[in-house]
């Protein structure tokens, strides 16, 4: 009777194994096929036809086709918009550049319903480009605006930012800065070759759900006392005033658009901000407090506020409360605003009187108007149209007073 050598049963045992873990993998795979089969539509909060960029952080990737933050959008090569490089090719002058953030880039809203293309069929003898992003803030508008000013040779600059640049960060390193696009675009963008396999995602899964995987935030709780904004005050005083100089230096003119948030959702926040101003904190914290139930985009700042309205009244410990928050929303662009808008666009306000920059009030005419906000900020294909027919009166120098002070 022979005896199997033992190096056989290893490699007999090991062949086994790769085959079961093989079955299984295909196993998994066709597990998670069926889910994905089952759920239809796409995740379009995913930021698809996005790319990493020293420059700027992130950026339009060049020749995408298809959803990028819930909007439909199409780039040709050089990472324009598709409508707009057509334009370039076809030899248009007298451009218009526009620098902003998701609501100049039309979030949610068809291009050519976003006020940069209905602009552009409001002057017809302007050719607009539309160079904004969503998550952008004045400091990547003001590298957007270096890296084509030149190229483009734009006669009109038009710039618009604001919620981003207020957006909390949790340390220094992750406030905008140059330093910070370059390390963030230099971060390895591939996972694990192991987070591929359907079986480590099913396994993964499993473990999670037992208990065996717990994902604590050791971090927590939070005191927003320490959280700071991704663009400051300072910083984005800096960022406009370089962008009014590049302007002149290039010999265009340059049009800042006020916007704000929406009023039905941080105007409670305003108010509350105005009773703390006039010794009247304890009116102040029952309004905050109803916003903190309200808004999960509000919270952080009416925690803020609460703070400082239970200071006024020397209550220390109730102060500290309202500071500590046990989650935190992080995200590419940072968390949620820390400051009211109205600080920011007194700012920009001020730049333009230092800097001779036109203004268009478009926040003004977008409170005035009914039904043009579908979130916290951004404003539908109406909100767009007047924000667009503002523009062209400045431009074509009809209107006369585009300067007087809103929120």
């Amino acid at each position: 009777m022979h005896k199997t050598h033992p190096v056989r049963k290893i490699l007999g045992g090991l062949a086994v194994a790769v085959v079961l873990l093989i079955l299984a993998e295909c196993g998994a795979r066709i597990l998670i096929s069926i889910q994905a089969d089952l759920v239809p539509v796409p995740d379009l909060q995913s930021p698809s036809g996005v790319q990493l960029s020293p420059e700027r952080g992130w950026e339009a990737k060049p020749g995408y086709q298809g959803f990028t933050f819930r909007s439909r959008r199409r780039y040709d090569h050089r990472g324009l918009l598709a409508i707009d490089g057509k334009q370039l090719d076809e030899g248009a002058t007298n451009r218009i550049l526009i620098i902003g953030d998701s609501n100049s880039f039309a979030f949610r809203t068809l291009n050519k319903d976003g006020y940069p293309e209905q602009l552009d069929r409001l002057l017809p003898s302007h050719a607009v480009i539309n160079l904004a992003f969503p998550g952008y803030s004045s400091l990547q508008g003001l590298q957007t605006l270096q890296l084509w000013a030149e190229q483009l040779n734009p006669s009109i600059i038009i710039a618009s930012f604001n919620f981003n640049d207020r957006r909390y960060v949790l340390e220094p390193g992750a406030q905008d800065s140059l330093a910070n696009f370059k390390a963030t675009a230099a971060r390895p963008t591939q996972p694990h070759p192991l987070t591929r396999l359907a079986l480590f995602k099913i396994l993964k899964y499993a473990a999670t759900k037992t208990g065996l995987i717990t994902y604590e935030d050791k971090d927590a709780p939070y005191d927003l006392g320490t959280f700071i904004a991704r663009v400051p005050p300072d910083a984005y005083r800096a960022n406009l005033q370089n962008i009014a100089d590049l302007a002149r230096e290039r010999g265009a003119r340059l049009i800042f658009v006020v916007l704000n948030d929406n009023p039905d959702m941080v105007g409670k926040i305003r108010i509350a901000a105005g009773l703390i101003e006039n010794g009247d904190a304890a009116s102040a914290t029952k309004i905050l407090t109803a916003v903190m139930d309200e808004s999960a985009t509000y919270a952080t700042l009416a925690r803020k506020f609460l703070s400082r309205a239970y200071e006024q009244m020397n209550e220390t410990g109730k102060a500290e409360d309202a500071r500590q928050m046990d989650a935190v929303h992080e995200a590419y662009d940072g968390g949620w605003p820390l400051h009211l808008d109205v600080v920011y666009n007194e700012i920009m306000r001020e730049v333009a009187a230092d800097r001779s920059v036109e203004i268009s009030e478009a926040g003004r005419i977008l409170n005035d108007a009914d039904n043009v906000y579908f979130d916290f900020c951004h404003f539908n294909e109406h909100g767009h149209g007047l924000v667009a027919q503002q523009l062209a009166a400045i431009i074509r120098g009809t209107n006369a007073s585009t300067d007087q002070a809103a929120p």
